[in-house]
């Protein structure tokens, strides 16, 4: 579900695909717009690459993704998954352990 408006996040957030640096999306909320930013893979390597930044209207965001039965399922299902960056580290700790 979507925070309220008056929960504005600050912080920046990345998703990474098993540490592959193509995969690392980061995002923050900024008011009532998310934004996104990624590699955008047209250079001869990643890091030859430029970073793409999009500003997306959270409006726009359920209107697309968020307005069906299953698509709420679906994006409820994947946001229960995201670890905070305290769980993450621990992930990573207890990882490097074994």
């Amino acid at each position: 579900m979507i925070p309220k408006r008056q929960h504005i996040i600050k912080t920046a957030y990345y998703i990474d695909g098993h540490g592959d640096p193509t995969t690392i999306v980061e995002f923050k909320r900024e008011g009532d717009i998310l934004i996104t930013k990624h590699n955008d893979l047209t250079g001869q390597s990643v890091g030859d690459s430029p970073m793409i930044t999009k500003r997306i209207p959270l409006t726009k965001l359920v209107e697309k993704y968020y307005s069906t039965d299953d698509e709420k399922a679906e994006v409820d299902n994947l946001a229960n998954r995201l670890l905070t960056q305290q769980q993450y580290d621990a992930k990573l700790k207890a990882a490097s352990n074994k």
